[in-house]
C-alpha cells in the first residue's frame, strides 16, 4: 500500500490523519451537492432583486443587455448572455433560470474541496470544507438567480490553478503568511 503524502506540506507527517479523514472530503461535498438540490427543487419564490434583473433579461434581446440596464441592476455580460439564452430556449422558468447558479456552486464545491485537500492539513481541510458545505449563505446563493455563485466559482478555479502550479514549500510559506 503506498503511503499518503501529505496536500499541506509534501511530506509524510499526517500520514495516519490522513488516511482516516481522506474519505470525508467526497463525503462533504456530496453532502454539499445534496443540500443545493434540494434548496433548487424547493423552488423559492423570485424575490425583489432578482424579479428586476429577469425583467430586463426578458425585455431586452441580446445585443441590449450588454448596455445599460433597467431599474439599477448591474451583472456580468456572460451571466446575463447565459440567462438570456435560457430565457430563449426555455421561456419563463425560475428553476432554469437558477440553473447556472447551481452548476457554479457545484463547481465551487468541488475545487474548494480540492484546494483544501492540497493546501491544508487534513482535519483543518475537513473543517473548512464543512464550514464551506453548510454555510447557509452558500447554499442559498447558489439558487439564486445572480451570478455570486458565478464569482465564487471562478474565484477556486483560478486559487486552484495558482496554487497548482506551485510547489509545496512555495505553498507552505504563501499560507502561513
Amino acid at each position: 500500500v503506498p503511503l499518503a503524502i501529505c496536500g499541506c506540506c509534501g511530506s509524510l507527517k499526517h500520514q495516519l490523519t490522513s488516511r482516516r479523514v481522506r474519505w470525508l472530503l467526497p463525503l462533504l461535498v456530496l453532502l454539499g451537492l445534496t443540500l443545493r438540490v434540494a434548496q433548487w427543487v424547493y423552488q423559492a419564490p423570485i424575490w425583489h432583486d432578482e424579479r428586476m434583473l429577469v425583467d430586463n433579461i426578458e425585455s431586452k434581446d441580446a445585443r441590449h443587455l450588454l448596455g445599460p440596464l433597467d431599474k439599477n441592476v448591474a451583472a456580468p455580460p456572460a451571466f446575463l448572455l447565459t440567462l438570456r439564452g435560457i430565457y430563449d430556449r426555455f421561456g419563463h422558468s425560475s428553476m432554469m433560470y437558477r440553473l447556472p447558479a447551481l452548476i457554479s456552486s457545484f463547481f465551487a464545491l468541488v475545487l474548494f474541496a480540492l484546494l483544501a485537500r492540497q493546501l491544508l492539513a487534513p482535519v483543518t481541510a475537513v473543517i473548512v470544507t464543512t464550514l464551506f458545505v453548510l454555510g447557509d449563505r452558500l447554499i442559498w446563493h447558489s439558487v439564486e438567480i445572480k451570478p455570486y455563485m458565478t464569482d465564487t466559482g471562478v474565484a477556486c478555479l483560478l486559487l486552484w490553478i495558482y496554487f497548482s502550479n506551485l510547489k509545496p514549500a512555495r505553498r507552505v510559506a504563501i499560507i502561513s503568511i
